[in-house]
């Protein structure tokens, strides 16, 4: 039995320990021995998402959230704020919302999904709804994978999760890949500068891959699933968070009639908004972590093996 195949998926953890209160929650969350893992076998053992940024833990989560942590300076969040994301946006509006009923479910997927794509480095013709709607089922099939340790049938939701990666990869992730080698090869050789590269995590991997080891992207499945996760996460939060605020503020337009047009003419307003349905509403409202070794989080004595929520 291989080292990785010693280390079977967490689900009978020896203890389910649960931990509120804002300071625990912090100590518990800066702990290095609570982990993102539960499942430390590799891809070819039936770990669907191996080595994803969001599960990985210790040296190679730290390197690879370095990198692709460049994407979120507040230089490229204020050219995806005031540029990019809003030329995407005004074109879906248009396109979604030509009608007198507007399903806001599908509404808030789709553009999401759009936003999601183009951080992720997912290159796609927002004006193709159909493709649109494939980007969605494929977020649907890693948040399955994601969620494994709640599912009923695990082995289902493997197969049909390494169906969707492999699907994704020709789809999706391969053409987008190809259209930035050759910028990312003169980039290598020192022929242009960082800011001439496309900007979103696809490309910042392939930028950085190979130079340094920590980073663990040789494994081109890593690379494909990497950016799967920055789709998924990019769109359910945000669709969820833009349904969430509108169940909100509808009822608030009947008590105040002037509140729609005060945020829609207050950009800080709008924003203080999203932050307070995020407060009420938190699109994860539980974060869990498996115990690499005996610990304690504020006093709390922790096993090794336990589930910490």
């Amino acid at each position: 039995m291989s080292a990785t195949q010693a280390v079977p998926l967490l689900d009978h953890p020896v203890a389910t320990i649960t931990i509120d209160g804002y300071e625990a929650i912090r100590e518990a969350l800066f702990n290095k021995d609570l982990s993102r893992s539960f499942d430390k076998r590799s891809y070819a053992d039936g770990n669907v998402r191996d080595g994803v940024v969001s599960i990985v833990h210790g040296a190679t989560h730290r390197a690879r959230r370095r990198v692709e942590n460049t994407e979120f300076r507040a230089d490229r969040l204020r050219l995806y704020e005031r540029d990019l994301f809003p030329q995407a946006l005004e074109a879906m509006l248009d396109r979604l919302t030509a009608d007198r009923a507007v399903n806001l479910f599908e509404l808030g997927e789709l553009l999401s999904v759009v936003l999601a794509a183009r951080r992720a480095g997912l290159d796609h013709d927002p004006s193709q709804l159909d493709q649109l709607r494939r980007l969605v089922q494929f977020v649907d099939a890693f948040s399955q994978a994601s969620a494994i340790l709640d599912a009923r049938d695990p082995e289902a939701v493997r197969a049909m999760a390494r169906q969707a990666w492999s699907d994704f990869e020709v789809e999706f992730v391969r053409p987008s890949w190809e259209r930035r080698r050759e910028p990312v090869e003169r980039y290598r050789r020192g022929e242009i500068g960082p800011e001439e590269l496309p900007h979103d995590i696809l490309t910042a991997l392939l930028a950085h891959r190979g130079t340094e080891a920590q980073l663990d992207l040789e494994d081109d499945g890593r690379i494909v699933r990497e950016v799967g996760t920055y789709l998924q996460g990019g769109t359910h939060t945000s669709s969820q968070t833009l349904i969430n605020a509108l169940d909100l503020l509808f009822p608030a337009f009947e008590r105040d009639p002037e509140l729609r047009g005060r945020i829609i003419a207050d950009r800080l307003l709008a924003q203080r908004v999203v932050h307070e349905t995020l407060r009420l509403r938190p699109t994860t409202p539980k974060i869990k972590r498996r115990a690499e070794a005996d610990t304690t989080v504020a006093g709390r004595p922790i096993p090794r093996d336990a589930l910490v929520v």
